[in-house]
């Protein structure tokens, strides 16, 4: 089984623009390249048994394949093991309306409701300043920046992303 988390709300497309307009404007003149990977989004549940916790060992699957064993294997798992279920997933918000108080959510606009979570346009803010002292400074790392600075930002052009 597999259970698959996926994260909705931002607009992911517009956020890649604004980070590279701040890179554009500074002195890097290379080739600008920004997406955001999602990893480890996927957790496989396997049934506790023997044959499943052997094929979990990617040398011995290999092993099975390059000797045309691990077909038949594949074939006794698929029609007496039960096959494949993909069922169960997760879809995180990283910003949502929230209706406020006890009331169910409706979908009139005159409900009270408030945003919950974080918007592109407040996460760009407070990493904006140091994107752009890591390409103006040409930081290299493979350890990821935990959090960023608080530096103000004035002047800037990204007044089209939710919450800047």
């Amino acid at each position: 089984m597999t259970f698959a988390q996926a994260l909705y709300g931002w607009n992911i497309g517009q956020l890649e623009q604004a980070i590279r307009t701040t890179i554009s404007s500074t002195p890097y003149n290379g080739d600008i390249e920004v997406s955001f990977n999602i990893k480890n989004s996927k957790v496989y549940i396997r049934p506790h048994g023997r044959l499943s916790r052997m094929l979990s060992n990617i040398w011995l699957k290999i092993l099975l394949i390059i000797l045309l064993i691990y077909p038949f294997i594949w074939l006794y798992k698929r029609f007496h093991g039960g096959g494949r279920w993909e069922v169960c997933g997760g879809a995180y918000g990283l910003k949502r309306v929230m209706p406020i108080g006890d009331e169910l959510p409706s979908y009139s606009s005159e409900q009270p409701s408030k945003m919950v979570g974080v918007r592109e346009g407040e996460w760009f803010r407070s990493w904006e300043g140091i994107i752009r002292r890591s390409v103006v400074g040409r930081y290299q790392s493979s350890i990821p920046i935990p959090s960023p600075d608080n530096e103000e930002n004035h002047g800037s052009l990204f007044g089209y992303l939710d919450g800047y």
